[in-house]
């Protein structure tokens, strides 16, 4: 039904930028947003269960890029391999690990840049070791794991663990968006380990008109853009099967949403890649 709703918004032109009907009222009150978005999670959807989960796929080598869209993906993408359009578990990272991690795996090392990961979400140690980039790589100036430190911790992470199947969760193209120059930032590792709230965020901003969807999309791709050519130094320093992929994407005022909220299954926020890389057996 959800999808339904998505498709006739789609058809009537109201899932480009600020074209919602209601684009208006929101703006005035982020309240009525929010309503609607939780009115949204709980339209019956009954493709929940047949979402893709990377952690079932065969592979030696997992590149996770956080909530990267698939269409940006496919613009951006500087990796050679086999790119296939998947429909993620979740729409948001909770999302994913309700529903994707839903066993132990023993045989997975997992490195992330992602906090959500390493605290609330992972309390029962699903995989053989959780390392924290997001602590360890930390840039306090940029407030987050940069992709230059997730490269050097993965090259070390494989030196350590040659014999385990390694996930690399890289931050980027989740805000803060690195690759540009927006005054507007969110330190999501503070937040969680509740030292302090975190900044105000470029979703925040774009939700009040205080920048444009242009403006945050532009640096969105742009967040990606400056990561992928560490994803494709890491590709080439590794062997056997690698995936490069993603959690979940984001809206950019599709059906009135931005960010990626909880529960939401339309195509902006469970439409992500799978590239397939196939190198020389680990």
């Amino acid at each position: 039904m959800l999808q339904v709703l998505y498709r006739a918004c789609d058809k009537l032109g109201w899932n480009k930028g600020r074209s919602f009907p209601l684009e208006r009222l929101f703006q005035k009150k982020d309240a009525f947003r929010a309503a609607w978005s939780i009115i949204l999670r709980n339209i019956p959807d009954f493709t929940k269960a047949q979402g893709f989960n990377f952690l079932e796929e065969t592979w030696d080598y997992a590149i996770v890029l956080d909530a990267c869209r698939f269409d940006l993906f496919q613009q951006v993408n500087t990796v050679k391999g086999n790119l296939e359009k998947k429909q993620s578990i979740g729409s948001m990272t909770t999302d994913w690990t309700s529903y994707a991690i839903t066993k132990q795996y023993p045989d997975i090392v997992l490195v992330t840049a992602n906090p959500f990961l390493s605290t609330t979400y992972m309390k029962r140690k699903p995989f053989f070791k959780n390392i924290p980039a997001w602590k360890i790589g930390w840039d306090d100036e940029l407030m987050v794991t940069p992709p230059w430190a997730m490269l050097d911790l993965s090259k070390k992470t494989v030196r350590r663990f040659p014999d385990k199947r390694i996930i690399f969760w890289f931050m980027q193209p989740h805000h803060p968006f690195i690759g540009s120059n927006m005054d507007f930032g969110w330190n999501m590792r503070e937040m969680m380990i509740g030292e302090k709230r975190g900044l105000k965020s470029v979703w925040t901003a774009v939700k009040y008109g205080e920048l444009t969807v242009e403006q945050v999309w532009d640096a969105y791709k742009n967040n990606l853009k400056l990561t992928m050519p560490y994803v494709e130094q890491l590709v080439d320093y590794l062997k056997g099967t690698i995936i490069v992929t993603s959690d979940h994407g984001n809206c950019f005022g599709e059906m009135g949403l931005f960010c990626h909220p909880q529960g939401t299954r339309i195509p902006p926020l469970v439409d992500v890649p799978l590239l397939t890389i196939n190198k020389k057996p680990k």
